[in-house]
């Protein structure tokens, strides 16, 4: 007979689960506080642009600079968020 779900957790795993909750928390608001966009290699000029429009950019665009220039945003916002999370230590 197969136990319910709560009893084969362990002890502690609320407080696991808490601690991810806080994790994806500060994740999110970490997120939120980033100006995102690209700088339009070619003219220099700040383009505001959301994750979902940095990623169709880096698809879509004809310029391989625009392009990368995108990817390069994409790429600095994961390694911000994940070094801007408390307790960190591994980047």
């Amino acid at each position: 007979m197969a136990l319910a779900w709560p009893y084969c957790l362990t002890r502690n795993a609320h407080v696991v689960q808490e601690k991810l909750n806080q994790l994806e928390a500060d994740l999110g608001q970490s997120r939120n506080q980033m100006s995102l966009g690209y700088t339009n290699p070619s003219t220099g000029k700040f383009m505001k642009a959301s994750s979902v429009q940095l990623r169709n950019t880096m698809r879509t665009d004809s310029s391989e600079d625009v392009r990368k220039a995108c990817w390069e945003v994409r790429l600095s916002c994961l390694v911000y968020c994940a070094v801007s999370l408390p307790g960190n230590t591994q980047l």
